[in-house]
């Protein structure tokens, strides 16, 4: 569903002009709805190396939260934990 959100996000994006202000509004909640989603994914694989495969309980997938700028920076932390390259200078600010 992340990438059926951010693909079709963008296609709305593509779509928007001046006369359909709607194309940007829909395009911006599906492409940080997707956005969200997938970097949930990427927790959620986190925990499961870190648990013994377990995945995590309701409770703990709703600590992840919502704010896109903590589980980007969750996220990161995920790769430096795995000596992942990834370029951040995206997100510094």
């Amino acid at each position: 569903m992340s990438s059926m959100s951010i693909g079709m996000g963008l296609t709305q994006l593509r779509r928007y002009d001046f006369a359909q202000t709607g194309y940007f509004y829909s395009s911006i909640f599906l492409i940080s709805t997707g956005l969200e989603r997938l970097l949930k994914l990427i927790l959620i694989y986190d925990y499961r190396l870190k648990n013994n495969n377990t995945f995590p309980d309701n409770k703990k997938l709703k600590n992840f939260g919502h704010n896109l700028k903590d589980l980007i920076n969750k996220s990161i932390q995920i790769c430096k934990d795995y000596d992942l390259e990834m370029e951040t200078h995206f997100f510094d600010n």
